[in-house]
């Protein structure tokens, strides 16, 4: 699926892509504050090449540039709640240069289509309260009034 939004072009990354996608994925990771190594960068593009695989990945294309100026990595869940499967945005990023000119909002039109499409009941997501992003997301999502953890593993 290929959709266009004015000067943007969003698609499903390729092979051939990758090395555009590890540019992108190692930028997010240092803005997040994260060493995205090497071998982090292999693994997780194996997780979005493999045909059996739960991550997937759009690339944002700008049509005045070559190259992919932006990413958003998604996967659909299983809701028992409601019995449905809903899509999860693990991560949306597009180029600081890029920024403040639709790419992000794009994006998500674009995987609000293909929830649509899919019948998934929901497009979720994660962010941090200061992201910059705020003012788009409240334009395109409801906030969610669930708090969010993360538990460590435990090794016994």
């Amino acid at each position: 699926m290929v959709t266009r939004h004015g000067r943007w072009k969003v698609s499903t990354a390729t092979t051939s892509e990758q090395m555009t996608w590890r540019r992108l994925y190692r930028a997010y990771g240092e803005e997040a504050g994260y060493v995205v190594s090497d071998e982090h960068l292999s693994r997780v593009w194996s997780w979005i090449m493999r045909s059996d695989g739960q991550t997937n990945c759009l690339l944002l294309h700008d049509s005045t540039v070559p190259d992919a100026v932006g990413l958003a990595h998604y996967r659909p869940f299983e809701r028992p709640i409601t019995g449905s499967i809903g899509c999860y945005l693990d991560d949306l990023f597009v180029d600081t240069v890029q920024r403040g000119h639709g790419g992000a909002r794009a994006l998500l039109e674009h995987l609000a289509g293909l929830a649509g499409a899919s019948g998934w009941t929901t497009v979720r997501w994660t962010t941090k309260p200061s992201n910059p992003a705020q003012s788009l997301y409240d334009s395109v999502a409801a906030r969610n009034p669930v708090i969010t953890f993360d538990m460590d593993p435990r090794v016994d």
